[in-house]
C-alpha cells in the first residue's frame, strides 16, 4: 500500500498492511455480484488507512 500511495512504509505498519491485503478478497465472501463496488470500497479505505485523504471530508461517496 505504501508503494501505491507513495506514503513511506513506517506510516503503514505491517499488521495494518496485512488487513489491507486481504480487504478486498474478504468483502468479496460477504458481498456477491458486486466486484467493481468492492473494488472502489477497498481502494477508498486503502487510501484513507495510508492518511491520503482530507481530514475534513468523508473517505468516500458511493
Amino acid at each position: 500500500v505504501s508503494k501505491m500511495a507513495r506514503v513511506p512504509e513506517k506510516t503503514v505498519s505491517a499488521r495494518e498492511q496485512d488487513k489491507l491485503k486481504d480487504l478486498e478478497p474478504e468483502l468479496k465472501t460477504h458481498i456477491f455480484g458486486q466486484d467493481d463496488a468492492v473494488k472502489s470500497i477497498a481502494d477508498a479505505i486503502k487510501l484513507a488507512r495510508a492518511g491520503l485523504r482530507a481530514g475534513d471530508k468523508p473517505i468516500g461517496n458511493f
